[in-house]
């Protein structure tokens, strides 16, 4: 969808398609409050989508062509407000996602396949990340020291039977 440069509202447009009707006789023929319609009118409110269809089947339009001017409105008064430029992902992908204690950052433009070959490979150290085996987690956790307020169970023996 190309945007053009200052759209009419909805409002405008629909000024132009109820002609020299009245906001009351369009509301009720369209099933709608009058203050709403008048809103519409005025610019001080949005088109729903339930009214955009309302106002589509009562004017022999799309059902959406009221949302699609809302949006081409939205959008070019969206482009007006100043705003921080957004960086395109294209530059640089960022993939915060903690794998065993560790984050992964992967530059597209260091290497184009990284971020493919990342998503399909868990254990990838292409990335940067430290990966623990499951043998070096076990040797990890027998290396913690223990707790000194848990004292152990004495074993069951045959003989204490």
């Amino acid at each position: 969808m190309t945007t053009m440069h200052n759209p009419a509202s909805p409002g405008e447009l629909l000024r132009e398609f109820i002609g020299e009707r009245s906001i009351t006789e369009v509301a009720e023929h369209i099933g709608v409050a009058r203050a709403t319609l008048s809103r519409l009118l005025n610019g001080r409110t949005s088109v729903t989508v339930d009214l955009s269809i309302r106002l589509g089947e009562a004017l022999s339009l799309s059902p959406d062509f009221f949302s699609k001017a809302q949006l081409q409105y939205d959008l070019w008064e969206a482009s007006r407000q100043k705003r921080r430029k957004v960086p395109s992902l294209a530059e640089v992908i960022s993939v915060a996602r903690p794998l065993m204690g560790g984050f992964a950052t992967i530059s597209a433009s260091s290497s184009p396949t990284a971020a493919g070959s990342y998503f399909k490979s868990r254990r990838s150290a292409r990335v940067g990340v430290k990966v623990t085996s499951s043998h070096q987690k076990r040797a990890n956790r027998q290396q913690r020291p223990s707790n000194p307020h848990l004292t152990p169970l004495p074993s069951r023996t045959n003989a204490t039977r």
